[in-house]
């Protein structure tokens, strides 16, 4: 899944909330445009997932890599801080 949306803050975290609500049969990876770009550093900093910062083999305003955990442990649900 390749994540880029208008770093607004409101319409990523919609996303992040839609995406972590389906149950995969394997977690997926997700690619994360622009991390360290506007409301996106806020966003990434509050993602639960397993994530990486993956900035030097991407994007100058950043990259990242995160897996959405499985519905079944129930731990996919972003933080709500």
């Amino acid at each position: 899944i390749f994540f880029d949306g208008p770093k607004d803050r409101v319409t990523e975290q919609r996303m992040i909330d839609n995406f972590g609500a389906v149950p995969y049969t394997k977690p997926p990876v997700v690619v994360f445009d622009d991390i360290l770009a506007g409301g996106m550093i806020h966003t990434w900093a509050r993602l639960a997932w397993p994530k990486l910062d993956a900035t030097a083999l991407g994007h100058w305003t950043g990259t990242g890599l995160a897996t959405i955990p499985s519905l079944v442990t129930g731990s996919n649900q972003p933080s709500k801080k």
